[in-house]
């Protein structure tokens, strides 16, 4: 499918679709290398996602907040679960609710975002590579016919070195999609954007942060808007084509996390053993359980291999 049929089945304007920008800055060697050492996170900050998620035919959205309260690190009480298409009625006045998730269309409640930093292939002393999780939590996920109580969902960003310069570039994107971790090539993710650039342009490719969007029941990941089905069917869509996948995603709030909310949680963490350790987090893709199976996911025939130089 052309960037002209992805744009008409989703609506979209034909003209000024796609436009690719000179970004996606590389890391060296010794970069990257100390800074996984010092626990990563400058690396999780360099290409952290701005996520997006909508209210889906009006209907607010279980918006994402932390997974943990108090001194103690305490793991949240789940939010309860409406009949479709009830989502969640507190708007933020019920504690044991999913938080206030600001104005719609307006303002933007901060949430955080938990990562781990993964080196694989560390046989490898000339291609490793790096995968950095974001993860992010929900209070519940769905409705009371098709939901149950808390959600991880999870984006993935590969770093792979280039043999041109010898420096790591952001490679491949795997999407959380009910299960199945979706690939795709980083230049080919629908709109990025720099840190210092507009956050709000569309169709900008290959620069430091991806737009990613939360469908708005199931809350599986994509990087392509869709606001054409309202169903509890399109909710659970789990087709690893955005192009053809039509569960509601859109962006009436968005966030990127700052370092403050950016959270360490992998499996050498306090707070990742805690979560790993919590029975109703045990069935979940919580970070530091997911961190031990990162280097497994589904990713393309480039796994421990050098960055290509040309877009497949």
């Amino acid at each position: 499918m052309n960037n002209v049929q992805r744009a008409l089945f989703l609506g979209l304007s034909v003209t000024g679709l796609i436009t690719t920008a000179t970004a996606n800055n590389g890391w060296t060697w010794e970069q990257i290398h100390d800074d996984y050492n010092q626990g990563g996170k400058g690396l999780a900050l360099a290409a952290r996602p701005l996520w997006h998620i909508g209210a889906e035919c009006g209907h607010w959205p279980c918006f994402p907040g932390w997974a943990t309260q108090g001194a103690n690190d305490d793991i949240v009480p789940p939010a309860k679960l409406y009949y479709y298409p009830n989502l969640d009625s507190s708007r933020g006045d019920d504690p044991n609710g999913c938080p206030w998730p600001g104005a719609i269309n307006k303002d933007t409640s901060p949430f955080p975002t938990y990562f781990t930093v993964t080196k694989c292939c560390d046989g490898d002393t000339q291609f490793p590579e790096f995968r950095v999780t974001y993860s992010v939590f929900f209070k519940k996920d769905g409705y009371i016919s098709t939901g149950h109580d808390y959600d991880w969902e999870d984006a993935t960003i590969i770093w792979r070195r280039d043999p041109s310069d010898w420096k790591f570039y952001r490679d491949e994107l795997l999407m959380e999609r009910h299960g199945p971790r979706i690939p795709i090539d980083y230049r080919d993710v629908r709109s990025t954007i720099n840190e210092d650039g507009d956050w709000t342009a569309d169709g900008v490719q290959d620069q430091d942060h991806p737009k990613l969007y939360f469908g708005s029941a199931k809350h599986a990941v994509f990087h392509i808007k869709n606001t054409q089905f309202c169903d509890i069917g399109s909710d659970a869509n789990g087709l690893p084509e955005d192009e053809f996948n039509t569960a509601y995603r859109s962006d009436n709030w968005s966030h990127m996390s700052w370092p403050d909310n950016l959270i360490s949680a992998g499996k050498d963490t306090a707070l990742g053993q805690k979560m790993m350790a919590y029975g109703p987090f045990s069935g979940l893709s919580n970070p530091g359980k997911l961190q031990t199976q990162v280097c497994g996911l589904t990713a393309s025939d480039r796994v421990c291999k050098p960055r290509l130089t040309d877009p497949i």
